[in-house]
This record gives structure tokens, C-alpha cells and sequence, in this order.
């Protein structure tokens, strides 16, 4: 196994899923409401604002990209690893999945302390 600051967002994500099968089904339904709520509230997010380093536009894209992922895939991305892992953190699309795994586990207190304490292992820069 190659040491953890030489694995990309996939690799992370393919061994987050081997470690926790269990919590990927919840997590899935989290990020495709974290998707419809700010899509709902796109205008109140827009006007909020402030990052520097993306754009508005740029996020909202990726937002629209993950929830056409959940409506194309569904069960699939709870139920193969592979599939979790290519498709939600391939390039790009990592900066809001991963942006949801830290959300879910911080802000929200995930009941898993383990599952929350390796997504910050793997993913909290």
C-alpha cells in the first residue's frame, strides 16, 4: 500500500468504502440532500459567497454534477466500491464530495467516531 499523502482522492475514497461498506449508504442519501438543499437555496449561497479560489458558477457545477451521478447511478455508488469511488472522486468532482464527508462528520457529528476520524485522516488537509 503506497503511504497516505501519495493517494489520490479516489484511492482514499476506494479505502474509505473497504473500511466503512456499512456507512456509504447514509452518506450517499447525505450528499444528495446536501445537493437538492443548495441547489434550493442557490440564491442565498451565491450572495454569500466569499471563496476566492472557485467560483459561485464553478461550485454550483459541481453540485449539478454529483446529483446527476446519484440520479444515473443510485444503488450502485452505496453498493460498489469502484463505482463510489470513480465517480464521486475523480478530479474535480472530489472538492464537493469531500466538502460533504467533512460537513457529515464535523458539523453534523456523525455517530461513527471511527468513520469520522478517517475521513479526517484521508481527507482534512
Amino acid at each position: 500500500m503506497k503511504p497516505i499523502d501519495e493517494l489520490s482522492n479516489t484511492e482514499k475514497a476506494k479505502l474509505l468504502f473497504q473500511l466503512f461498506p456499512n456507512e456509504i449508504p447514509a452518506f450517499i442519501d447525505f450528499l444528495s440532500a446536501m445537493c437538492e438543499t443548495m441547489l434550493e437555496n442557490q440564491e442565498q449561497e451565491k450572495a454569500a459567497w466569499t471563496n476566492g479560489f472557485i467560483t459561485f458558477d464553478f461550485w454550483r457545477s459541481l453540485i449539478v454534477q454529483a446529483q446527476q451521478h446519484i440520479t444515473k447511478y443510485g444503488a450502485g455508488l452505496k453498493l460498489n466500491e469502484r463505482l463510489f469511488s470513480e465517480v464521486l472522486f475523480e478530479g474535480y468532482a472530489a472538492m464537493f464530495t469531500v466538502h460533504c464527508l467533512i460537513i457529515a462528520t464535523t458539523v453534523k457529528k456523525h455517530p461513527n467516531k471511527k468513520f469520522s476520524q478517517t475521513i479526517d485522516l484521508l481527507f482534512n488537509p
